[in-house]
């Protein structure tokens, strides 16, 4: 087989190895985005079924500190629970600098898309109290930072 038939096949498989690497790189973004969209909508519109499809049970909590405690809330509780994160109000640093307080819904409905400087990984995301994992069914909601009044 002459050398020259194998370089252009060996071009075309380089570029679709390529290629597609490309495309899986930035694949779980693109998919975080998407479920991210339909996230914020079930929450804001409280389609209370929605959300919890994108819910991972039980759900876990934590404290806002490390020694903080944790726990575990059923589907059955979700629903109460949920709510008052919701209502929950955090303090933000606004574009200008200064503090404002807000709450959970408040950051949801501002949030049309994660911010960039959030930590995520192809299998995980964080958008502000709330923690994401990418699990055989797409992604979901896995753990909540709360407070602990």
């Amino acid at each position: 087989m002459p050398i020259a038939g194998i370089r252009p096949k060996l071009f075309a498989i380089c570029v679709l190895v390529i290629c597609g690497i490309g495309v899986h790189a930035n694949e779980p973004e693109t998919n975080f985005l998407e479920f991210w969209k339909h996230f914020r909508a079930a929450v804001l519109e409280r389609k209370w079924e929605q959300i919890q499809s994108c819910t991972e049970f039980p759900l876990k909590t934590h404290g806002e500190l490390d020694w903080s405690p944790q726990g575990e809330v059923t589907e059955s509780k979700f629903q109460r629970l949920f709510e008052k994160f919701l209502a929950q109000r955090v303090f933000v640093t606004k574009a200008d600098g200064q503090l404002a307080q807000l709450s959970h819904e408040e950051q949801i409905r501002n949030l049309v898309s994660p911010p960039k400087e959030e930590p995520s990984s192809r299998n995980w995301a964080r958008v502000e109290d709330m923690q994401f994992r990418r699990t055989t069914g797409g992604w979901k909601l896995y753990l909540l930072y709360l407070d602990e009044e």
